[in-house]
């Protein structure tokens, strides 16, 4: 047989034979393994290889998969009733690593955060030392202005902060603020002094007298000169509010940040098949949130919600970003909800306006509801005067809330507790699970190394 190759043919070859009976030429196509080379050994043999490695990347991967699930069975005992010392232990091991990175970013950034406080400390004393007067006025009104933004602010904060478990700093100092406004402001016949002093200490004790100005061009004492006094600190108070409600959406969005898994809880409550009252409660605000985002936080926020730190955190839970969530609570609690409790509490405790109020409400009222509602209207009068007189009661702390026996409003404070502490613990126990979720990771990964599903992906790749 005689074969000739044709030059420059890659793909396949013609190979031309001869009949032994010395007939014509007949020409087939062969391809390039019926004339194996060098190059075809070649890939031959790693095609073999990648199939090997492919079959093992296999076994090791579902090893890895096996192993992860035995742990993950692991990690759902590391709660506090079950595993105790492990739960705190990490728990308390997530909690340091978080604020060292805090502290490690400020440290990294102190040109903008640790130096102009420096600055701002430097220069305000400086100015003290300065003796001239109309600095002097200045400093002192800067030091008045910054003693109310503190004080305000820090009353709000107070307020929200504790889970449930805050101080009534609304009943026990907003409110008598407005009474005793409200009431000099009606003595003097206008707005034109300084309420501003009833704060810190002389709020506290009670000892603060407001000092009538001058009368010649002041603003009359009506209910909208009256509202735009008392504003400022209406809005300092409910902005320090929405401030408190800070914690438990970050709680709750570091645990399900740091969880990385499905949360079984909220599993059950999408469920539709479970219909009980409670979970139907918390399965629509679930929905509203989901749905609306910043207007739903702001409808749940823009008035007074005892269960408004569920509300954070099911945002945290949902990983709402922080602008959209503390934005809506802002607004809510500090421009629509602060300001409509000052513009009531103006209208009950002024008393032109209050018999104006009277007097609209009873024919919508039957009598014996309108008798009730006026009563009710004296009786906080009366309490928040006792209050301004230092002779109510000494209502600063939690437990002094319960002190005179329960009724509606401390069973339902108990119920928001009971909730909020029981979300609080399912946070503690998500951060213990995701901090050894992260230690569980690093184990697998250090003994199935990430070229596993790397070998999987790229065999795949070949095949497709």
């Amino acid at each position: 047989s005689q074969y000739k190759i044709e030059s420059g043919t890659n793909i396949s070859t013609m190979v031309t034979t001869r009949s032994s009976t010395g007939g014509e030429l007949r020409e087939r196509k062969t391809t390039d393994y019926d004339t194996p080379s060098k190059s075809n050994k070649r890939k031959t043999s790693s095609v073999a290889t990648m199939s090997t490695n492919y079959h093992d990347a296999e076994s090791q991967w579902a090893n890895r998969t096996m192993e992860a699930k035995q742990r993950a069975v692991e990690r759902d005992r590391i709660v506090i009733y079950k595993r105790p010392l492990t739960t705190v232990w990490l728990f308390i091991n997530v909690t340091y690593r978080t604020f060292a990175s805090y502290a490690a970013w400020v440290y990294r950034h102190r040109n903008v955060t640790v130096l102009p406080v420096i600055l701002i400390l430097v220069l305000q004393y400086n100015l003290r030392r300065f003796h001239y007067q109309p600095v002097q006025d200045w400093q002192a009104e800067v030091d008045r202005n910054t003693a109310y933004f503190m004080w305000w602010v820090g009353l709000g904060v107070l307020s929200s902060i504790g889970l449930g478990t805050g101080m009534h700093s609304g009943m026990l100092f907003m409110f008598p603020h407005i009474l005793k406004t409200v009431l000099f402001a009606e003595g003097c016949g206008h707005t034109n002094f300084d309420s501003r002093i009833n704060m810190w200490n002389a709020a506290i004790t009670g000892n603060v007298s407001f000092e009538c100005g001058a009368a010649a061009g002041a603003a009359p004492a009506t209910w909208w000169n009256l509202l735009l006094k008392l504003a400022p600190a209406g809005i300092l108070w409910g902005a320090g509010t929405a401030i408190g409600e800070i914690p438990p959406y970050f709680v709750s969005y570091s645990a399900a940040k740091l969880g990385g898994e499905e949360n079984e809880e909220l599993s059950e409550l999408e469920d539709a098949s479970n219909g009980d009252v409670v979970t139907q409660m918390k399965r629509w605000m679930v929905n509203v949130l989901r749905r609306f985002g910043f207007w739903g936080v702001l409808a749940f926020s823009a008035y007074p919600n005892a269960a408004f730190d569920l509300v954070g955190i099911c945002c945290g839970h949902f990983m709402m970003p922080f602008l959209t969530f503390f934005g809506g609570t802002f607004v809510g609690k500090a421009l629509i909800k602060a300001p409509g409790q000052v513009a009531g509490a103006v209208v009950v405790f002024g008393s032109g306006t209050r018999e104006a109020f009277k007097a609209w409400l009873q024919p919508l009222l039957p009598a014996s509801y309108h008798a009730l509602v006026v009563s009710k209207m004296e009786a906080a009068i009366l309490k928040f005067q006792k209050i301004n007189e230092g002779e109510g009661p000494e209502a600063h702390s939690f437990f002094s809330f319960y002190s005179n026996g329960f009724g509606l409003a401390q069973v339902w404070s108990l119920v928001v507790i009971g909730l909020v502490g029981f979300f609080a613990l399912s946070c503690v126990h998500q951060f213990a699970k995701g901090r050894q979720l992260e230690l569980d990771n690093g184990y697998l990964d250090k003994k199935y190394p990430l070229t596993v599903r790397e070998d999987i992906h790229h065999k795949k790749n070949v095949t497709a």
